[in-house]
């Protein structure tokens, strides 16, 4: 029956999803991806009731069609009408969700969190499992080949995260193999056998095997992997969506005697193209553990720098950036698996995580007054143009204003203050773009409101345009004190700063944004050092940073050390690898049944010819072109017909039915026979197709694969 045979299909590929869950770290990407697997599986069985569809293959051109709106409607609703009909931001939003899918696989380490992107590409991805699962089961009636791409998949846990696997993974890809293997021998014992045997062997080869090797013991002062540049996330782009979730849980706590309560920093962010801001490059050496301690650039005369130490618990933050007051000088408790840019001082963690992580920080709290920072000497810019570096395609309209802001400015400082004061007569709203694009950011000009995104690239813009290296801190606000004399932080502290570079004192935090999480602006970026009232946060509360960009902190100077200048990395889009690898896809399943039907035509017609196999490939060469004979003809009327419609051909057909009829009948010996076989198979299939494009379709979506002769 059909529908036993597809709801086996559908059984077998929501178990191997089940296997596959071992690389996330929750379950929000399974429910639309089984959703979209079902849909696959439901569209094939409804198709294949029509003779038409199950007869010329194109039962995987409707599950196409239908899957591709199914991944939509159920990864992308917000972009449909009446949550089924795509529009045309649906496409888009596909397009660059897959993207960002292929880049959060390099992002963070497994499990991961299921962003949008990485459900969106699980929903895909099994969509086309699926559809090629269901036709090699359905068309091709290849059911060996299904169960092996089954568990290919089992290779995606076993590479990804090795780590996280339990043993019900294993036991679900293994009952979804035994599953598919039944389809194939349904009806016999022996079929039953052999399929729960190769089981059997699957759940040992997974679980076995792997219990009677020797253990992996780590080295120390080893980091894992090799010395390259480690992917790390950029939080900074999905600030809005973390900013706008409805969760007051702590994602972690930490205890601090700092008076001026600073941010706990990730990261920073210093490449600006004109569309994103994203980190630079991440370079490491074998052994840098912030155990061990981090360096400490010098700074000018008296200005003030206090040291402290916080202990952190993080109970539920995902990704490799340490969270960290800046500057830290040294850690306890992280281990070798951690590693840190000499410069930026960015902490994370090589293959390994931040969530269930307990440690210290002591760091390094420059204090500076704004008197100082006046006195600050001009940065030589050769030295710090990667801080400098503005496209040259930005809005000639934010230029104009940074000049009009800063035109009575005598010095940096002077600059700076007056840009943060600028901004602070903002609006804080959340109702804005996340992204902080130069378009969005002269859009953000004339409204005059938005949120921390907006207002970090701006300010960190403008100050480039005065001659001020800038970049941007990203990370948490303070939090709330707790009963333990500590902090809670929840994601609606999430937030991003601007960092700008001053002679003497280093990396030095404005706040421009005037509300939302950001509280009061620093004193020594305020004349007199005198900061306002704390403002209270008007944002709701939000969730845990998602992946935005495969791209890691570059190193930045510290106030002693002049950065080597490096080429800026140029951003790669995956969209065309996309769409190429899709097509290059769907080319390779379409050339299947052509592949399939060419071996068989081989098989059979290969020298010492067998009758048996030639007859056999004549009547498929028939099936193929969709000629059929009448079921009651002898094989010898079947003879006399073909000599009559192929003389040239005569003698190799008397030949053929005539070792047919002796090793039929007479029960001879097989005969080796010297006929023109393939010659004989050309004609036929010319005659009986007609046309060139009969021969072609008889050629591409050969019949006699799936239909009986």
């Amino acid at each position: 029956m059909r529908i036993v045979s597809a709801l086996t299909v559908f059984v077998a590929m929501a178990l191997s999803a089940v296997a596959t869950s071992a690389v996330f770290s929750d379950w929000n990407w399974f429910v639309p991806t089984v959703a979209v697997i079902f849909l696959t599986v439901a569209t094939g069985w409804l198709a294949r009731l029509s003779d038409v569809a199950r007869n010329t293959g194109l039962t995987v051109l409707v599950q196409f069609v239908v899957g591709f709106f199914a991944v939509i409607a159920v990864t992308l609703p917000a972009t449909t009408l009446l949550g089924i009909i795509p529009t045309g931001s649906s496409f888009t939003e596909l397009a660059g969700s897959i993207a960002q899918g292929f880049r959060d696989v390099y992002a963070a380490p497994a499990p991961a969190p299921s962003t949008a992107g990485l459900t969106v590409l699980a929903a895909v991805s099994f969509a086309l499992l699926t559809m090629l699962v269901d036709s090699l089961v359905h068309d091709l009636h290849l059911t060996h080949i299904a169960g092996a791409l089954v568990l290919a998949t089992w290779l995606i846990p076993v590479f990804i995260a090795a780590s996280s696997i339990q043993w019900w993974h294993t036991c679900a890809v293994a009952v979804a193999f035994i599953l598919l293997l039944l389809t194939a021998h349904a009806g016999t014992s022996r079929g039953f056998l052999w399929a729960v045997t190769a089981g059997a062997l699957a759940l040992f080869l997974g679980i076995g095997l792997p219990l009677l090797m020797p253990p992996i013991v780590p080295q120390a002062n080893k980091p894992a992997g090799d010395d390259q540049n480690v992917k790390v996330i950029n939080p900074f782009l999905d600030l809005r969506a973390n900013l706008t979730n409805k969760s007051d849980d702590v994602v972690f706590s930490y205890e601090s005697t700092d008076p001026l309560e600073p941010p706990v920093r990730l990261t920073s962010v210093s490449e600006f193209d004109g569309k994103k801001w994203a980190p630079a490059a991440f370079s490491f050496k074998r052994g840098a553990s912030p155990d061990a301690g981090l360096p400490v650039g010098d700074l000018g005369p008296d200005i003030e720098a206090n040291t402290y130490t916080s202990t952190f618990a993080i109970t539920g933050l995902g990704g490799n950036h340490l969270p960290a007051q800046y500057a830290p000088i040294e850690t306890s408790g992280l281990g070798d698996r951690w590693i840190y840019g000499r410069d930026t001082l960015t902490i994370v963690g090589n293959n390994v995580g931040v969530d269930g992580l307990n440690y210290s920080v002591k760091y390094r709290s420059v204090e500076p007054t704004s008197e100082q920072l006046k006195k600050a000497p001009a940065v030589k810019e050769d030295a710090f143009e990667q801080y400098l570096k503005l496209p040259n395609d930005l809005p000639s309209d934010i230029r104009e204003e940074a000049s009009k802001i800063t035109k009575d400015a005598e010095t940096d400082w002077d600059k700076a203050a007056k840009l943060q004061a600028y901004f602070r007569d903002f609006e804080y709203s959340l109702d804005a773009p996340n992204e902080a694009s130069g378009s969005v950011l002269s859009q953000f000009l004339k409204d005059r409101r938005g949120y921390c995104v907006q207002f970090s690239a701006a300010m960190a813009t403008m100050a480039r345009m005065e001659g001020i290296p800038a970049r941007i801190g990203v990370g948490f606000t303070a939090g709330e004190p707790n009963d333990a004399g500590g902090y809670d932080v929840t994601m609606q502290r999430s937030h991003a700063w601007p960092e700008l570079y001053f002679e003497g004192a280093g990396w030095v935090r404005f706040e421009p944004t005037p509300g939302g999480p950001a509280g009061p602006p620093p004193p020594w970026s305020i004349e007199g050092g005198e900061a306002p009232e704390p403002e209270e946060p008007t944002q709701e509360p939000s969730e845990e940073p998602a992946p935005e960009e495969e791209e890691a902190a570059e190193p930045t100077p510290t106030p002693s050390e002049e950065p080597a200048p490096e080429e800026e990395p140029k951003a790669t889009s995956a969209v065309p690898f996309l769409v190429g690898a899709g097509v290059l896809a769907l080319i390779l399943l379409a050339l299947v049944p052509f592949v399939l039907r060419t071996r068989a035509r081989s098989r059979r017609l290969r020298t010492p010819l067998n009758a048996n196999l030639v007859w056999e490939e004549i009547r498929a060469t028939e099936v193929d072109c969709g000629y059929a004979v009448t079921p009651s003809d002898t094989l010898a009327k079947r003879g006399r017909d073909l000599a009559e419609q192929y003389p040239d051909h005569a003698q190799d057909i008397e030949a053929l039915i005539g070792a047919l009829e002796r090793e039929r009948y007479a029960g001879t010996d097989r005969e080796a026979l010297d006929i023109d076989a393939r010659g004989l198979v050309a004609d036929v299939k010319k005659d009986r197709a007609g046309s060139a494009f009969a021969r072609a379709r008889a050629t591409l979506w050969p019949r006699s694969l799936w239909k009986k002769k």
